[in-house]
């Protein structure tokens, strides 16, 4: 019988993301061996119902960063359940960090999910000053990491690959593409609007589905009125708040994946399980899964032309988007595989812990 850890994986939201799709996605795997763990700092969200009976779950409603209500309720809940490890997703780091402060004994991991420079980022000044205290760091590519690594007082560090989990739903697939990200300035949909109102005169039976929350305004205003503008309502479809992707997936053809940057995303992932052909642009850890011309099609990054010509080209070569397709899938269930990222977690934190 394996030694039970007691694992708490501290996450800010549950709203729809990569970052909050892989924190409810691991607790419920290591849950099936271990005494885990949930909690939410902000705002509870649709990944909520998905979150295993096994997992215990607790949220603390922290609604502001000085909020010490909020830590004080993490402090308690740690002492009370003998918590030896905080598993922290993304910014969550700050507020762990704060209870190994007062708990020397707790073991931090960080799982950095972003794909954007260090230096760059909220909070650098913070996180360089407390980094030392992190035990662990998981990254998302190895250029991520090792940058990390480099700028950041942190001993150790490996990237550990996302995994994915889709059921299908048994729907029929349609002439669609299929953009799954929320409406934030780094993912950049509108480069994938803006490349299917080149193309989809000459394809006017295929549409554009956009599925993913509208999570800045700035950004959110580009995208509607773009497609206002360009008179596409109808041919470009949104879905917000959308908890189960998979009906979008495996009903589409096509999967677009625009960023500016990124780590390794999950809905890359996804694409490939649901069988869809994927032009991506080539940042983060994308080249790592999307080999140009054998899993998907590359183009460089904000390039509209690029993107156009790569939809153009899956959109009239049906021979070619079934082989880039099936060869995505092969790569997706060997080498991102949900027991081989559990396997490999269990040592990360059995070393921790002694």
């Amino acid at each position: 019988m394996k030694n039970r850890l007691r694992i708490l994986y501290l996450i800010d939201s549950l709203a729809t993301g990569g970052a909050e799709r892989m924190a409810v996605r691991i607790a419920n795997l290591m849950a099936e061996d271990h005494d885990v763990h949930l909690v939410v700092t902000r705002s509870e969200g649709p990944f909520k119902a998905d979150i295993s009976p096994q997992v215990h779950y607790a949220f603390l409603n922290k609604r502001s960063a000085t909020d010490w209500r909020a830590y004080w309720k993490l402090f308690r809940y740690i002492r009370k359940n003998k918590i030896r490890i905080i598993h922290a997703h993304s910014t969550s780091v700050f507020m762990a960090l704060m209870m190994k402060w007062r708990l020397p004994w707790l073991k931090i991991v960080w799982h950095d999910h972003s794909g954007a420079t260090i230096k760059k980022r909220s909070g650098y000044g913070l996180l360089r000053f407390m980094a030392a205290r992190i035990d662990f760091l998981l990254g998302v590519n190895e250029r991520q990491l090792s940058e990390t690594l480099q700028t950041l007082p942190i001993r150790q560090g490996e990237v550990l690959n996302n995994f994915a989990q889709l059921t299908d739903p048994n729907v029929q697939r349609e002439n669609r593409l299929v953009v799954v990200a929320n409406w934030r300035p780094e993912k950049n949909v509108i480069l994938a609007v803006q490349a299917f109102k080149k193309i989809h005169r000459r394809f006017p039976d295929w549409k554009l589905d956009l599925v993913g929350r509208a999570s800045d305004e700035n950004t959110s205003r580009e995208i509607i009125n773009f497609i206002d503008e360009k008179d596409l309502n109808g041919q470009v479809n949104s879905y917000t708040d959308v908890n189960d992707v998979a009906p979008y997936l495996f009903g589409a053809r096509v999967g677009i994946l625009s960023s500016r940057w990124e780590g390794l995303p999950v809905a890359l992932l996804e694409y490939g399980l649901a069988g869809l052909a994927v032009a991506a642009t080539d940042v983060g850890g994308v080249g790592q899964l999307i080999r140009n011309g054998e899993t998907g099609l590359l183009v460089p990054s904000e390039n509209l032309e690029a993107m156009a010509g790569a939809l153009r080209r899956l959109i009239r070569d049906e021979q070619l988007r079934k082989h880039l397709a099936a060869n995505l899938h092969d790569e997706v269930q060997r080498n991102y595989s949900a027991r081989a990222y559990q396997s490999r977690l269990e040592e990360i934190y059995k070393s921790l812990a002694g």
